[in-house]
């Protein structure tokens, strides 16, 4: 993160904090002075989640989210705007409590080399680790930014995978349906070792991302509301019609006879 602050500070902090009044020059006119850059990281932090999330976000809301989901009788209306609105809100305050770990990183007190709550307390093992043990600090960033991406996948619905080593989408729904099992980030080693470990295939055989569209299909008939499967429905009933209607003229048209 000391890397980021630096070009950060060459970029705009430095000409931006020159135009502070008088009062505020002694905690900001050095770019070592704690106060500066507990403020340069948080706001470092704060923009660069929320570009994330409203890149990744927008990304999977376009590309991964069944859009027929907002004809379910439980949409909620203007649900997309409440879930960004809460989303954006909550990383304002996520950034004040992730801003001091970067900030004893960057002032080195780390072994870094060259909801609210429940979202920091999970980040705190990244945090702490290169408190540890030395890690290259190109590879803590990468490995901070690839975990966010994780977690939003996982989250997503979209079942990519029902391989049983990895803990992808699939495996986390079981948890959050059951909550006793599949603790694991990445992989299912330590369920499995904990006894914690669901295999989800069985429930989610048909749920694959790569077989969604019958899925859609499956669930727009069910709803009644459009696609393939209700016109098919609909047509076969129209053609049922017609040939009763006709088997009906014809032995009105035979008792004439």
């Amino acid at each position: 993160m000391d890397i980021v602050l630096n070009a950060s500070d060459n970029a705009f902090f430095d000409a931006a904090y020159s135009h502070l009044p008088t009062l505020l020059q002694p905690f900001y006119s050095s770019r070592d002075h704690i106060v500066r850059q507990y403020t340069s990281l948080y706001i470092i932090s704060l923009i660069g989640a929320e570009i994330l999330y409203l890149t990744v976000s927008t990304l999977a809301y376009y590309l991964v989210f069944d859009h027929d989901l907002k004809k379910h009788p439980k949409y909620l209306p203007n649900q997309i705007k409440r879930e960004i609105w809460l989303s954006v809100t909550s990383l304002v305050w996520t950034a004040v409590v992730t801003a001091p770990w970067f900030l004893a990183e960057v002032r080195g007190w780390s072994r870094l080399y060259y909801k609210v709550e429940d979202g920091y307390f999970q980040s705190l093992p990244y945090h702490i680790f290169v408190f540890l043990f030395p890690m290259h600090c190109w590879l803590y960033l990468a490995a901070f930014i690839f975990v966010q991406c994780w977690t939003i996948s996982i989250h997503d619905g979209a079942y990519f995978t029902s391989h049983p080593w990895i803990n992808g989408s699939a495996h986390h729904t079981i948890h959050h349906l059951e909550f006793n099992y599949n603790y694991g980030q990445y992989f299912t080693l330590w369920d499995r070792i904990g006894g914690s470990y669901r295999q989800p295939v069985a429930q989610f055989e048909n749920e694959m991302f790569f077989e969604r569209e019958e899925k859609r299909e499956q669930r727009r008939e069910a709803w009644g509301i459009g696609g393939k499967g209700v016109n098919t429905v609909k047509a076969k009933g129209a053609e049922g019609g017609k040939k009763k209607g006709g088997a009906k003229a014809n032995g009105k048209v035979a008792k004439a006879e």
